[in-house]
């Protein structure tokens, strides 16, 4: 989160609460990939990774298995359909101690959403 913060993505505003607990949205993790790899890993932004992003800017209820899919997608990692979590945990692309906060159809919260941007930009820079 401190990375994200340093680079202006994200604000906690006076009292300092970046609503941690918050269940997020598709659209708040696709837009926060979006800006983070503009920020962090400007060359690894493409017009077809903002395509792909785009098609999650949806307000919905983001879950794990979405959460997953977006961040292989992004990744260019593929998985079979209703399966992305399942790759992502058995793949360790991240750390486990973050993606083994993800379930499968439960609301994914912006302290995991935060992560896993920090994560996954991270990723894409090496």
């Amino acid at each position: 989160m401190k990375e994200l913060a340093e680079w202006g993505l994200i604000a906690g505003g006076e009292k300092n609460d970046f609503k941690l607990d918050y269940k997020a949205s598709q659209e708040l993790l696709a837009v926060l990939l979006k800006n983070a790899i503009i920020k962090i890993v400007p060359e690894a932004y493409h017009m077809e990774l903002d395509k792909k992003l785009e098609n999650y800017e949806r307000r919905e209820m983001l879950t794990g298995e979405t959460a997953a899919m977006i961040v292989l997608d992004i990744l260019g990692i593929p998985s079979e359909p209703n399966k992305a979590l399942d790759a992502l945990l058995g793949q360790g692309v991240l750390p486990a101690q973050l993606t083994g906060r993800l379930k499968k159809e439960d609301p994914v919260t912006m302290d995991v959403i935060y992560g896993l941007a920090v994560e996954t930009v991270n990723k894409m820079g090496r």
